[in-house]
């Protein structure tokens, strides 16, 4: 049993090298990131060094859906498109200006996190242009 959130942080650092993040590399993930109110656990960042998601982890016994509040605002301070909840077991992706929530099996990788940040930014440049008449 992961009984405090270092365990639960063991546990994504385990997820982040499956996924093929390098914990150590600074310029791919930074770890207590000030930002909003507090400070965000793990900042991924793309191949530029530029914000796309804020990992909160929770120790194992706390459902991580419950940090989605203080999350967003790390993730909005940042710049971040995204949000990871995360207790080590349980994973939840958030594209915060995009719905809600949702559970996935775990944590995704930079190329991933690069390409639907990118879809996104797509996605605002042709609804702007179509509301201006182009």
């Amino acid at each position: 049993m992961f009984s405090t959130e270092a365990d639960a942080r063991m546990m994504i650092d385990q997820l982040l090298k499956e996924a093929g993040w390098n914990i150590h590399n600074k310029t791919q993930i930074s770890t207590e990131e000030a930002a909003a109110d507090g400070r965000a656990d793990y900042l991924l960042k793309n191949s530029r060094t530029q914000p796309l998601a804020v990992i909160e982890a929770k120790r194992f016994t706390i459902d991580p859906y419950s940090a989605k509040t203080h999350a967003k605002a790390y993730a909005q301070a940042l710049s971040a498109p995204f949000v990871i909840l995360s207790n080590g077991q349980e994973h939840y992706f958030w594209d915060y200006a995009d719905g809600d929530a949702r559970p996935v099996l775990g944590i995704p990788n930079q190329a991933d996190l690069d390409r639907r940040a990118n879809l996104k930014i797509h996605q605002i440049h042709r609804i702007s242009m179509s509301t201006k008449g182009f």
